[in-house]
């Protein structure tokens, strides 16, 4: 199997600094061999968050992009806490929620980009359970937000 940071390379993509919390939380704790990250969202190079509500200016490409980004914004987190991402055992589940007008439909399809990267860069480890929601407005009013649950391998703990 191919290493994550390997895999990140050959695919031209670089891991942004882990975020810093927004707010009086930890980025991530862990309990066992069970890694539970906070919320993060879309951000551009900045480190500012992207923003916008989906059926609103925004459409489903934008959201899957902007869940691709978030899946990076997460894996940052699991290596500035752990390391490297050799480490992952699995995702155990992501929860969605997207800054959608209420007819909007396709939240699934707008997580997906998160879903698809993290399969991409982490192989069979990477799929996992998700739930997915539509909500009217998020912090700083971003895209959407996702958190996860990654089990980490028991030689790393």
């Amino acid at each position: 199997m191919v290493p994550p940071e390997q895999r990140l390379r050959s695919l031209n993509i670089e891991l942004p600094p882990a975020p810093k919390p927004a707010g009086l939380y930890l980025p991530a704790t862990q309990v066992g061999n069970m890694l539970h990250l906070s919320g993060q969202g879309p951000r551009d190079s900045k480190g500012h968050f992207l923003t916008g509500k989906l059926g609103d200016g925004l459409e489903i490409n934008d959201g899957y992009r902007a869940a691709s980004n978030t899946a990076l914004q997460l894996l940052a987190v699991v290596k500035e806490v752990v390391g490297d991402l050799s480490c992952i055992d699995s995702v155990v589940k992501i929860v969605g929620m997207v800054h959608a007008t209420e007819d909007f439909k396709d939240h699934a399809s707008v997580l997906n980009g998160c879903s698809e990267l993290l399969v991409n860069i982490l192989g069979e480890r990477g799929y996992h359970s998700r739930s997915v929601m539509g909500v009217s407005l998020l912090a700083f009013g971003m895209i959407l937000q996702i958190d996860a649950v990654f089990a980490l391998k028991a030689s790393r703990l």
